[in-house]
């Protein structure tokens, strides 16, 4: 809550007007970049000793 509050101040100060979220429903989730799921052959033969 700190946080807010200070971001909040700040944001007074600098005359930027400040939105808060009510949810974070429309926000994207999971990784910025995709990753591979699939093992290469190399990396298989490793997990499998």
């Amino acid at each position: 809550m700190a946080d807010r509050r200070l971001a909040l101040h700040i944001a007074d100060h600098q005359g930027a007007h400040v939105v808060s979220r009510t949810s974070v429903a429309d926000l994207p989730t999971g990784p910025k970049e995709p990753r591979l799921t699939v093992r290469s052959v190399e990396e298989e033969a490793v997990t499998a000793r």
